[in-house]
């Protein structure tokens, strides 16, 4: 019986990291299978602006900026109760506890040219980056 257990919750385990897996590469935001992996920031004024749909990763994963320009990360979150809504940037000492649903302002400094920013999930398991050209 108790082999039979053991092995139930093995095949349970395996199961969940193979669904875990499919869904992080295909899970969009807000129900949209489509939603776009790479976008380029726009310049409003003196920054540049991005949204990003928090819920179960974040979208865009990939942004494109121009380099020596602030960034607005506009974190858009709706009914999220999952890792995604710690945010942080390890390299700036950025960290954001996001609302279930709501709008969350993070900016990034101006960054040189060439180098690049990357966000995190609470867990590490969901990212964003930010390269600057």
């Amino acid at each position: 019986m108790k082999i039979k257990i053991a092995l139930f919750a093995v095949v349970l385990v395996l199961a969940s990291a193979v669904w875990m897996a499919v869904s992080r590469n295909s899970a969009a935001p807000f129900g949209e299978k489509n939603a776009a992996r790479s976008v380029v920031a726009t310049l409003v004024g003196d920054k540049q602006i991005v949204e990003v749909n928090v819920k179960e990763g974040y979208q865009p994963r990939e942004i494109i900026a121009k380099a020596d320009v602030p960034v607005l990360l506009k974190m858009k979150t709706q009914g999220v109760f999952d890792c995604t809504s710690v945010f942080s940037i390890p390299s700036l000492g950025e960290r954001a506890q996001l609302p279930s649903t709501g709008e969350t302002v993070i900016e990034i400094p101006a960054q040189k040219a060439g180098g690049s920013v990357r966000g995190v999930c609470g867990m590490g398991m969901y990212s964003l980056v930010i390269t600057f050209t």
